[in-house]
């Protein structure tokens, strides 16, 4: 029988009530809006703790930024024809015409990505299904370097297609 780890020598029980206690106790605080700042240190300990001590030899930042893209591109797949469409908010395809009339091929440099070749809702939708896909290769360790990369190229187009639209610290963080 395996006991819980004991990465910070405190004993196996106290590790597994201190685990239980951050991940469900605060995180109902953060859930309900209770002593968020408060509840956030022990779940960043905890997390920090697993990442580093315990699985430190495992593949859980590639699993991890696996699952951060996955989320990022389920979420633009609802949103991105609304936003950067051919009738979205910011039409996508007005900006490329724009930037190649002002810049000519240099214009690529300045927003790079793959709608130069495409930038229809179909375009920008089948990108978006693409990173799912290409998150789930990379969750489960296949092919890990040219998922990534993909990954990366795919966020970067959709990030210059929905413009001010994706300009947060969450979008500069996977570029």
């Amino acid at each position: 029988k395996e006991a819980f780890p004991d990465p910070l020598g405190i004993g196996s029980s106290l590790s597994l009530g201190a685990t239980v206690g951050a991940e469900v106790g605060c995180a109902a605080l953060i859930v309900l809006g209770l002593a968020t700042r408060g509840a956030a240190l022990p779940l960043a300990v905890t997390m920090g703790v697993a990442a580093f001590v315990v699985d430190g030899d495992d593949s859980w930042a590639q699993r991890e930024l696996a699952l951060v893209y996955l989320a990022a591109f389920w979420s633009l797949a609802y949103q991105i024809v609304g936003l950067a469409g051919e009738q979205g908010i910011l039409p996508f395809s007005e900006l490329l015409d724009r930037a190649e009339e002002q810049a000519g091929y240099a214009a690529w440099w300045y927003l790079p990505g793959i709608f130069w070749f495409d930038s229809s809702d179909a375009a920008l939708q089948a990108v978006t299904y693409a990173g799912c896909l290409f998150s789930i290769l990379l969750l489960l360790g296949s092919f890990p370097r040219f998922s990534a990369t993909v990954l990366f190229v795919l966020y970067l187009s959709l990030f210059h297609a929905g413009q001010i639209f994706l300009n947060f610290q969450w979008d500069y963080l996977l570029l």
